[in-house]
């Protein structure tokens, strides 16, 4: 069951509340939207419909593919896409939470270092965007949902499968 929208003017803007997130949706329309624990999720293929939490996460999707993957091109930023996507399946979270929870993708430890690589970096927005659209469809990591540069041997990695090399990352899937 969903929310049945009525809007009479394409002027006019509906503020949802949902999941503590404040979405502005302007409506030109009656709308069906789904009931889903990430509304953002559900919609980006309806025409016209604009959500200030969507553009959030994709902001912040993409930026952390330029910290986290800015060297390893399109296929090593789709793969961390795949990373992202796939833990806020697995643990129930938006995509923003998933990128900003503390100490899980290091490009954000720092936050003040972070926005002044993002600040250098602009030009390669579009690349992180397409990227991110990319993950929506692909299955580089095979389902991973942890990785970690090839350069180290972090602790927890012993305790999982390699999936994938992709780039100067190593990928693994969390074992059902």
């Amino acid at each position: 069951m969903g929310v049945r929208l009525r809007s009479h003017g394409i002027s006019s803007c509906l503020v949802l509340a949902v999941s503590l997130n404040l979405y502005f949706v302007p409506v030109a329309r009656t709308l069906r939207i789904p009931d889903s624990p990430d509304l953002a999720q559900t919609i980006p293929n309806i025409p016209g419909i604009w959500t200030a939490a969507r553009a959030s996460s994709l902001r912040t999707a993409a930026e952390t593919l330029l910290l986290e993957a800015a060297g390893e091109g399109i296929d090593g930023m789709t793969a961390v896409g795949e990373v992202i996507r796939n833990r806020a399946r697995l643990f129930g979270m938006n995509v923003r939470d998933v990128c900003l929870k503390p100490y899980q993708f290091s490009g954000w430890n720092d936050r003040a270092e972070a926005r002044a690589f993002l600040k250098n970096h602009r030009r390669y927005y579009a690349f992180a965007v397409e990227a991110w659209r990319r993950s929506a469809s692909s299955d580089l990591t095979h389902g991973a949902t942890e990785y970690h540069a090839s350069s180290i041997q972090p602790w927890w990695s012993k305790y999982y499968s390699e999936s994938a090399r992709i780039g100067r990352h190593v990928f693994y899937p969390r074992e059902s």
